[in-house]
């Protein structure tokens, strides 16, 4: 049957980081069996606009989600003047035993796994 894990998280750029984060999850729709659990605004006030994700995921697919967050992480750019500017986002990953807690990190043009302390009871 296989174990869950809870994913939840959120990206943040500019209109043209969305737009590429976009067109990588509609790429990858036929891998990634999670696609339709990407929340994007229609609107947002201020500069940055948010991607949300969320969805409980089987074992089985978590490193297709992974790799999708990983490829979003280290492809998705844009340019302001002569500086890159990098998508950047936190993810929440969490097994439903809570046997494993993880935080995966977009930052820069890098994807970043860190283990997650398990909370005191």
């Amino acid at each position: 049957m296989g174990s869950f894990y809870s994913v939840r998280g959120w990206l943040e750029g500019d209109d043209d980081h969305v737009d590429q984060i976009k067109r990588i999850i509609a790429q990858n729709v036929d891998r990634n069996p999670y696609t339709e659990s990407w929340c994007f605004q229609d609107r947002g006030g201020g500069f940055s606009r948010f991607v949300f994700f969320g969805c409980t995921v089987r074992d089985a697919s978590l490193p297709k989600v992974q790799a999708q967050i990983l490829r979003i992480a280290e492809t998705v750019s844009s340019r302001d003047g002569p500086d890159v500017d990098f998508i950047e986002g936190t993810f929440h990953v969490g097994a439903e035993d809570d046997a494993v807690r993880v935080s995966w990190e977009c930052r820069g043009g890098q994807f970043r796994e860190t283990a997650v302390p398990p909370s005191a009871a």
